[in-house]
């Protein structure tokens, strides 16, 4: 590897320049599971656009630096940080719970509350003021014998401790305040759980071939065309997936073909076994009734996975690779790689686009060569990218992954120096030590 003198931090690739700085030890004895080196590919080959961004990216970290050494000066240590951490969650969760159980008082009530709060805090400014800590030592007894945790009331670091409790016991008064007159500050968790699901639904329609089904609780935004006097709704937009052997491919932007109106369908006799099509809400149609770019891409790439599914036979695959397949949109990294590995285990071939049978003894022969190295690109692939849903991962986290690959040792996992314990980006900046 070479490394370009006059620049400080930057490396020349295989795959081009990358920023490479390694965190200071003042930094790393406050945290010894702190990573080492900071690595970033600079996505070019040109030193003219390498050199420039290496010296800022030097400036940047001077400065990250400058305010880590200073902020981990800190008085508190890592085990009193978990006793404020835990002091702070119980407060919060007492006072929500009390509210949550309360029966239903006067509005003179809620501002009693109010004004108690405020007199809290004062109390609580004037010891911060003080130095009186005493305010602080019930609490932070509590939360000691909850967490299991001695705390030497007489030492140096409790004194620290229990000013910065009192501190965080002013935050969780400030917030009690304006929660007792009403002043939630953000939305209930439950809320937010159920907007994210919708939007999952809305936003990943399954793919479309048979009966309709609409969604349970999604019957507001099912759209219906009326006809004749009744209300009838429309197949849904279908689901788009990846091949799993392809994770490393960029989607390719589909062509768009006249928009064409679904089909009405009646409603399903009986419910879908995994070979069938699943479906949910109806999409939203464009004022003119047609669909809009991205549902007829939906449609398309829809049409490639039912064949695609019809060309194997997915009852012989293991309850979980069926349960993947269902998922459709959701398809993990890893429930793509296990459900790819075992298609090629029970003897299918790779082109999935034409109707194949299985062969027992290719699948053993493949078996015996390449599943153990299947199963090792599997522990890249998702080590690098996050075990996260395929059609989430962005194509410059892919090319980043293919980069970082080249610099994997040939032969890491052989012996315990090249193994991957810690990371493929870990056992990279170790080898490169070397």
């Amino acid at each position: 590897m070479s490394r370009k003198p006059q620049i400080r931090h930057l490396e020349r690739r295989s795959a081009g320049f990358f920023f490479r700085r390694r965190v200071p030890a003042r930094i790393l004895s406050n945290d010894p599971q702190r990573r080492k080196f900071f690595v970033l590919s600079l996505r070019t080959h040109l030193p003219r656009d390498a050199e420039p961004l290496a010296r800022r990216l030097t400036g940047l970290t001077d400065l990250g630096f400058a305010w880590m050494t200073e902020n981990e000066m800190s008085h508190v240590t890592p085990e009193g940080m978990r006793i404020l951490t835990e002091l702070a969650r119980f407060e919060i969760a007492a006072h929500e719970a009390a509210r949550a159980l309360a029966p239903e008082r006067t509005r003179a009530e809620a501002d009693l509350a109010f004004q108690r709060e405020q007199a809290l805090q004062q109390a609580l400014r004037e010891a911060l003021a003080c130095g009186n800590r005493e305010i602080a030592k019930a609490p932070l007894r509590d939360v000691a014998r909850r967490l299991g945790v001695h705390l030497d009331e007489e030492s140096m670091d409790y004194r620290a401790l229990a000013y910065e409790a009192t501190r965080v016991l002013l935050d969780v008064s400030d917030d009690r305040a304006q929660r007792e007159i009403g002043h939630t500050g953000d939305q209930s968790v439950y809320f937010r759980s159920a907007r994210r699901k919708n939007q999952e639904i809305l936003a990943a329609p399954a793919p479309a071939s048979g009966p309709v089904v609409a969604a349970q609780g999604l019957a507001p935004v099912t759209t219906q065309i009326p006809t004749n006097g009744h209300q009838a709704p429309l197949p849904a937009a279908p689901l788009t997936t990846s091949t799993p052997s392809h994770v490393a491919t960029a989607p390719a932007t589909p062509t768009i073909a006249e928009p064409v109106v679904p089909k009405i369908a009646p409603a399903p006799a009986s419910p879908m076994n995994p070979n069938e099509s699943a479906f949910v809400a109806a999409p939203a149609l464009s004022p003119d009734g047609t669909m809009d770019e991205r549902q007829q891409a939906d449609w398309k790439q829809a049409e490639k996975r039912e064949k695609a599914l019809k060309n194997i036979n997915v009852s012989a695959l293991t309850p979980a690779s069926q349960a993947a397949i269902a998922k459709g949109r959701g398809i993990s990294v890893t429930e793509a790689f296990v459900l790819y590995l075992e298609l090629k285990g029970i003897g299918y071939g790779e082109e999935f686009d034409k109707k194949q049978t299985a062969n027992r003894d290719v699948g053993k022969k493949w078996a015996n060569t390449s599943l153990k190295a299947g199963e090792t690109a599997k522990q890249i692939w998702v080590d690098l990218l996050g075990d996260q849903p395929i059609q989430d991962a962005l194509e410059e986290e892919v090319e980043d992954a293919l980069h970082v690959m080249w610099d994997i040792p040939a032969h890491h996992g052989r012996s315990e120096e090249l193994s991957a314990t810690n990371g493929y980006r870990d056992l990279i900046e170790r080898a490169d030590e070397k």
